[in-house]
């Protein structure tokens, strides 16, 4: 399913092997991003993706020791991205991660769920910031007085 305002810039990559991959409203995925599948894909209204990301819903089997890897059976969770989300171009979204609306995906490699307006970064990636407690934090430092925001004394900012 696609949604209204998509936008799929030169080079992508969408497999249409295995299951269904849902793309929202003014949705953008820029070059050279590879969405493949075998669980499904589902990205949220206003996310973008960027350059070069792969997101990438299926393991290949490694339990059996008698039987090559690439002959055991592939399998996918998939993988939901929410709605108001940036991932930052060379990220990589593996298998049966959430992530949540708002969130930004910068310089990553994500293994696991990212929560609503986190901010992760790394590999594998980390929370680094929340975008909520730091605005609301911004918010709470610029409505203190000048005196105690910095430590003013005698006309002085210390």
């Amino acid at each position: 399913m696609l949604g209204d305002g998509l936008r799929i810039h030169d080079g992508v990559i969408l497999d249409s092997s295995g299951a269904e991959i849902v793309l929202g409203e003014e949705v953008t995925i820029n070059p050279y991003c590879a969405l493949r599948r075998i669980g499904g894909i589902r990205i949220g209204r206003d996310t973008g993706a960027g350059m070069h990301t792969t997101i990438v819903t299926f393991n290949h089997g490694i339990d059996d020791l008698n039987v090559p890897m690439m002959r055991q059976p592939m399998r996918g969770a998939g993988i939901s991205v929410g709605e108001n989300v940036w991932i930052g171009a060379r990220c990589v979204i593996l298998d049966g991660v959430i992530i949540g609306d708002g969130a930004v995906v910068a310089a990553a490699m994500v293994s696991r769920a990212v929560g609503r307006e986190d901010v992760v970064a790394g590999v594998p990636a980390r929370v680094i910031k929340n975008r909520r407690r730091e605005a609301a934090r911004r918010a709470a430092a610029s409505a203190l007085p000048h005196e105690n925001a910095c430590g003013h004394k005698n006309g002085v900012c210390q």
